[in-house]
C-alpha cells in the first residue's frame, strides 16, 4: 500500500477498488533505455519467440496453443505470420501472471498504435501457474480481450486474460468505452463455443497512440497480460526470465550492446 495514490485501507468501499487502486504519481519511471518494458506487476511465466510454420504459442515450457485461436483468425495476424515465417522477423511473446496481491492496472508496454479490439467470451478458468501446466490451451478457452496494433518493428498485441472469479477487465480513459466483459447476455455463446466467440470494435484514430507506460487498463482481481509482437530476428535480448518477479515499468527487452 505504501505505493498507493491512496494508502489508508478504510478509504476503500469495495474489495474491487482495494484490488484496482492506482500507484502515486511517479512511482513507476518507466525504464526509457528500453524497447519494450513490463506493462504490469506480476510473474513471468513465459519469454521467447514463436515457432513454426504453423506458430504456436507457448502456455508454460512444454505447453502450447494456436495463435491464431488466441488472436483470432483473420488479419491482421495472418498478414504478420506470413511476413515473419523465412523474413527477417520474427514474433516474440511474453506471459505474465498477477496474482490476487499485486497491483492490478496495466499499461501500455511500449509506444504503439492500437488498430483494434477483440473479445472473446470464453471460460473463467484459473491461470495459476500449477494450474495451466495441467490444461494445454487455457487461455484459448477463457474469455480474454486483445488490443491489435503496430509499434517500430511491426505488428504488436496485447492481450489481457480473464481467470477463475476475474471476467471483468475495464480499459481506461478514452481507448476502448465500449469494453464489457463478462457479460451475462453472452452466456450461450460462452457454452458453446469457449474462447472462440469475439466481437471486433476499431480504434478511433484520434485516441490510437498509447505511449510507454500510459495506463492501458485494469483486472477487478488478478490475471494474466500476454504480449505477442514482431521483432528483428537478432539484436534483442530478454532482461527478464521465467519465474522472475516484476514491476510494471520496468525493461522487459533491450536491444543487444553492439
Amino acid at each position: 500500500m505504501k505505493e498507493a495514490k491512496e494508502p489508508n485501507l478504510i478509504n476503500y468501499s469495495t474489495l474491487s477498488e482495494l484490488f484496482s487502486r492506482e500507484l502515486s504519481p511517479d512511482i513507476r519511471p518507466v525504464d526509457k533505455t528500453a524497447i519494450l518494458n513490463c506493462p504490469c506487476d506480476g510473474t513471468v511465466v513465459y519469454v521467447g519467440t514463436v515457432e513454426g510454420e504453423q506458430p504456436m504459442l507457448a502456455q508454460v515450457k512444454g505447453k502450447a496453443y494456436s495463435i491464431e485461436e488466441f488472436l483470432g483468425p483473420l488479419p491482421p495476424e495472418k498478414r504478420v505470420l506470413a511476413r515473419t515465417v523465412g523474413g527477417k522477423n520474427r514474433l516474440y511473446q511474453c506471459v505474465i501472471y498477477l496474482c490476487p496481491g499485486d497491483y492490478h492496472r496495466f499499461h501500455s508496454p511500449t509506444d504503439w498504435n492500437v488498430k483494434a479490439r477483440r473479445h472473446f467470451t470464453g471460460k473463467l478458468l484459473s491461470v495459476r501457474p500449477s494450474f495451466i501446466q495441467k490444461l494445454p490451451g487455457v487461455f484459448t478457452l477463457n474469455e480474454r480481450v486483445v488490443y491489435l496494433g503496430e509499434w517500430l518493428y511491426g505488428f504488436m498485441s496485447l492481450t489481457a486474460v480473464g481467470a477463475a472469479g476475474v471476467g471483468s477487465v475495464v480499459a481506461a480513459g478514452s481507448l476502448d468505452p465500449s469494453l464489457s466483459t463478462n457479460p451475462r447476455s453472452l452466456e450461450p455463446q460462452r457454452a458453446l463455443e469457449p474462447g472462440l466467440h469475439f466481437d471486433e470494435v476499431f480504434i478511433p484514430v484520434a485516441v490510437e497512440r498509447m505511449t510507454s507506460g500510459a495506463p492501458f487498463g485494469y483486472f477487478k482481481m488478478g490475471s494474466t497480460i500476454v504480449l505477442v509482437f514482431e521483432g528483428p530476428e537478432s539484436g534483442f535480448e530478454w532482461t527478464v526470465k521465467p519465474g522472475d518477479k516484476v514491476k510494471f515499468g520496468q525493461a522487459l527487452m533491450r536491444k543487444e550492446k553492439e
